[in-house]
């Protein structure tokens, strides 16, 4: 550790200390490593674990035609901790090998330029996005969610829903 007298340290050298740790760039979330839930449940060899390549992941089940596809399909960045550091958020749609595709919110927190992730969550079987975003700390989503009596192909209800990152979790704000 260097220790700098008084008075010798200038103000742009701080400013630019500060400013070298990298904006998230969310190019990076569709070759990221995941965890998801689901998939520890539906191929517990993989403890939930998978990475994308260029946005999509791809298992076949030994002996069957049928597997496992993970797909990036947007994600947004803005600061989720207060800690003054671009997080992000990406929405991954998982499909285990029969109809559904389950959309997840996943969270990721920007330590030093890198992202980690700090939570995921899913949202629903076939929802569609219109939009998400991320303003002081929140994470906006207007989805297109099933109502009663709807089939599961076509949902019909516009719905608005803020989250918050509490510790591991998205917290659905009320």
């Amino acid at each position: 550790m260097t220790i700098i007298p008084q008075g010798q340290l200038e103000t742009g050298e701080i400013t630019q200390q500060v400013n070298e740790v990298p904006e998230f760039d969310l190019n990076r979330l569709k070759d990221l490593e995941y965890h998801l839930k689901i998939l520890e449940e539906v191929l517990p060899e993989s403890k939930g674990i998978f990475r994308l390549k260029d946005g999509l992941y791809e298992y076949v089940y030994p002996d069957s035609e049928v597997g496992i596809t993970a797909a990036y399909q947007q994600g947004v960045a803005g600061d989720l901790n207060a800690d003054g550091l671009e997080d992000a958020v990406a929405l991954v749609a998982i499909n285990t090998g029969g109809t559904g595709v389950f959309v997840h919110m996943i969270a990721f927190l920007n330590q030093s330029g890198k992202p980690k992730q700090a939570a995921e969550l899913l949202i629903e079987d076939r929802t569609v996005i219109n939009s998400l975003k991320i303003e002081n700390g929140v994470i906006y989503i207007q989805r297109i969610a099933h109502s009663p009596g709807d089939a599961m192909c076509c949902p019909s209800k516009v719905v608005d829903e803020a989250y918050v990152l509490e510790g591991d979790q998205l917290i659905l704000q009320s």
